[in-house]
């Protein structure tokens, strides 16, 4: 049966059923506003991704993130790090939006649901031309189709530059899909918008310059994460300067 209590936890580190997994990120410039409207102005960047859990070992049922061990050049910055989903891309060229997949289905609360997020947009690739608006077609937290308002894109905004979509629909808390998108207006528009949901399952606080950080999420929150396989571990820095992080995610292995 599935770790039902700290023992539980110990045992399974006694027994080697443990990973660590480092973590290495780089942004090299200065990032940008993703959207001209004043409400959002994060000056927030998607710093990297670790690479995807591995394929479930024997006796192994899906990895629980037990701690994070960082260390960053950038000064004062908080850091979400969380499981990233890819929901799709927009090409704003061409006007095409490929699809990619959906928020995962986990359990909360003794029921299994889709977990909806709050659509984050990262720059792909540097937006050229006048960048006009985008928006989307979503299904929201209940799986109902709707629509969000036109968002302006800011001119020549720089790749990893992250910001979240404004879905406008006060009733709707999350997306759990992105079934299409789209950009109006502009002039010559170029360059790529990637769509992503986020399950975080951490918030490592105002990382001090050179400062190392350990955070355990055990500790901190007890609402233990469970990921699966080929689950990508991502993170927004919520800072725009150039910067660097390299670290490491403890994994414990759940049992069967």
């Amino acid at each position: 049966m599935t770790i039902q209590s700290w023992d539980a936890l110990i045992a399974r580190i006694g027994t080697g059923h443990t990973a660590l997994v480092p973590f290495w990120g780089e942004q090299t410039g200065t990032t940008s506003v993703c959207y001209s409207w004043s409400v959002h102005n994060m000056s927030a960047h998607k710093l990297g991704d670790i690479a995807a859990t591995p394929v479930l070992p024997a006796g192994v049922t899906n990895y629980i993130p037990s701690t994070i061990q960082l260390i960053s050049t950038s000064a004062d910055a908080s850091i979400l790090v969380g499981w990233f989903i890819k929901l799709g891309s927009l090409n704003l060229a061409t006007n095409a939006y490929t699809d990619s997949a959906a928020m995962p289905t986990m359990t909360e609360l003794g029921v299994s649901r889709a977990i909806p997020s709050h659509p984050i947009t990262v720059i792909n690739t540097i937006l050229g031309g006048t960048a006009g608006t985008i928006h989307i077609h979503y299904n929201d937290q209940d799986g109902n189709a709707d629509t969000s308002s036109a968002d302006s894109l800011t001119n020549a905004a720089v790749a990893k530059s992250a910001d979240w979509l404004y879905i406008q629909n006060k009733v709707d808390s999350g997306i759990i899909d992105i079934t299409d998108a789209g950009n109006a207006g502009g002039s010559s528009p170029t360059g790529i918008v990637d769509f992503y949901g986020c399950i975080p399952f951490a918030i490592v606080p105002h990382v001090g310059l050179a400062t190392p950080v350990v955070l355990n999420l055990l500790g901190a929150n007890p609402s233990i994460h469970h990921l699966p396989a080929a689950a990508t571990i991502g993170f927004i820095y919520f800072n725009s300067s150039a910067k660097a992080i390299s670290g490491n995610v403890f994994f414990i292995g759940d049992s069967a």
